[in-house]
């Protein structure tokens, strides 16, 4: 993905943003603007990031409780009432494997 790049209704109804930790290593990886289930315009932003913490572990925040609804839709996938998860996203798939080399890699490492 590249700036500007959006994956529609993926920040939904739960998401998270600043104030974001304090950790000296955190990456914002994406952040924007939310919308309502209307298209309204609200409050905040969203972040999603990736920071290592003091103990070591790799955390990632996806900043919506909506990531998994892209990843795939396994048999009896129930999709969330006005919102487009029909499709799986490559882009989201391909962010989440990343990320999980990535704690693989760190894991093997240490």
């Amino acid at each position: 993905m590249k700036k500007g790049d959006r994956v529609t209704a993926l920040v939904s109804w739960e998401d998270h943003g600043p104030p974001l930790g304090k950790y000296p290593n955190l990456t914002v990886l994406s952040e924007g603007p939310v919308y309502g289930a209307n298209g309204e315009r609200r409050t905040g932003t969203y972040a999603t990031t990736i920071y290592t913490a003091p103990k070591g572990n790799l955390v990632f925040d996806a900043a919506t409780c909506c990531w998994n609804m892209v990843l795939s839709s396994p048999p009896g996938f129930q999709n969330p009432p006005r919102k487009d998860f029909f499709r799986n996203d490559p882009r989201i798939q391909r962010i989440t494997k990343n990320v999980l080399d990535r704690m693989i890699h760190a894991k093997i490492a240490n």
